[in-house]
């Protein structure tokens, strides 16, 4: 990705597909793997040693924000 940034829009938007799919798998595992099985499921939540939700969801939005702004469409200039 970093080597179309100079180049057309075109270029770079067929570069970020592999960062979008990784991103996305990485909120499927953290969202899903995290916050929903093993907080719910195996309550996590109910431990104060193992207790991750707060960050598996700061982790998450952080990736879900970075996912927003990489697929933005960007203005005609």
């Amino acid at each position: 990705m970093f080597r179309h940034l100079r180049s057309d829009r075109r270029s770079f938007s067929r570069a970020t597909v592999l960062p979008v799919v990784g991103l996305t798998i990485g909120i499927a595992i953290w969202f899903f793997g995290f916050m929903t099985v093993a907080s719910e499921w195996f309550l996590m939540w109910q431990s104060q040693q193992w207790n991750a939700v707060q960050a598996a969801f700061r982790f998450v939005i952080c990736l879900a924000v970075v996912l927003i702004f990489l697929t933005q469409i960007e203005a005609d200039e």
